[in-house]
Order: structure tokens, then sequence, then C-alpha cells
């Protein structure tokens, strides 16, 4: 079996998915693929909170950056992945004075990227809250208190909080790990 390096590649950021997936289809139709093991990015799990139902979104853990890994790197894997559109530029280490030849990754930053490639975000329980909702905060300053859900901002996992405190209407805005529906 041969040993497997690993390499880091700039790419646009926000398309780490689509650069991986052109890069793969071009190294099958140049025939490089058979040097490559897999092309990934490491992602983290999200949760959208959309018309009134959640859905998982995967996004890119370091955002700009995908890794290859390959058996042997060669000049028909590297003409294969700079003609891709979004592809940057190999990562390569300080001082290197071959700019176009691509370090690979050490054997430490190699196993940590692996260890994070699939994330899940931690996802609290009752995560979804709506206009109207009582909720009890179950952390902070506000522990144990009752209060009703003024706003949602789920693009922020915050929510606005107001009833507090008997007769205030000063809204407070609150992490959703800090609540739960009552």
């Amino acid at each position: 079996m041969h040993k497997v390096l690993c390499f880091a590649l700039k790419v646009v950021g926000g398309q780490e998915s689509i650069v991986a997936c052109e890069i793969e289809r071009k190294l099958k139709l140049t025939g490089a693929d058979v040097y490559v093991d897999r092309v990934f990015f490491p992602k983290k799990e999200h949760t959208i909170f959309n018309s009134r139902k959640p859905s998982k979104l995967d996004r890119a853990l370091m955002t700009g950056y995908i890794f290859m890994e390959v058996f042997e790197m060669n000049a028909k894997i590297r003409e294969s992945v700079n003609s891709v559109s979004g592809f940057l530029g190999f990562l390569t280490g300080a001082g290197h004075s071959k700019k176009d030849t691509p370090l690979p990754l050490r054997e430490g930053d190699f196993n940590l990227i692996q260890s994070k490639e699939v994330l899940k975000e931690k996802c609290h329980e009752n995560s979804f809250f709506e206009k109207g909702d009582f909720i009890k905060v179950t952390d902070g300053p506000f522990k144990n208190r009752v209060g009703r859900v003024d706003k949602v901002y789920p693009h922020k996992k915050i929510v606005s909080v107001s009833d507090l405190f008997i007769g205030s209407i000063m809204p407070v805005e609150l992490d959703y790990s800090k609540v739960e529906k009552k």
C-alpha cells in the first residue's frame, strides 16, 4: 500500500464544494485520478430554520481551502488542478523556492484535518422558536426566569425575549443555547 500525501489547495471562498467536484471531474478526464485517493474539504453541519422547518446544510470548516490526498504528486495532477476555475494555488512552505511544486502537509497537520473532517455543531434540543413562545432561561444572569419571544433571529441563533421581570417590557437578546421552550 502506498503512503498517502495530503496537499492543501487554496480556492475561492464559498466555492469549496464546486471546485472540489470540478477537480475530481478534471482528474478523471485526464486519467490523473489513478494517483489521487480523494479530494475533500472539512465540513461543519449547520441547521437553518426556514418556513418553520429546520434543514441541515454543510459548510466549509476552513473557508477557501480544500485538500487532496494523493499517492504520488506529478505534473499530470498539477496541470489538471491548475486548469480548474476557482483554484487559486497550492499551499507551499515559507521560503520554498519552487513556486509550482506543492509541499505535502506534515503528518500531524494531516491527522488534525482528518479528525475535523465532519464536525457536527451541537444543536440545542428545542432550538426552533416562534414569536409568542414562552421560554425559560437555562443559563446566565436571567437563569430560571420565564419570558415571551418577541423576535427570532435564526441566522444568529438568537431570540429577543421580553417580560423576564414583572412589569418590564425591555427586550433581552439570548442565544438559543441559553433558553428552552416552556
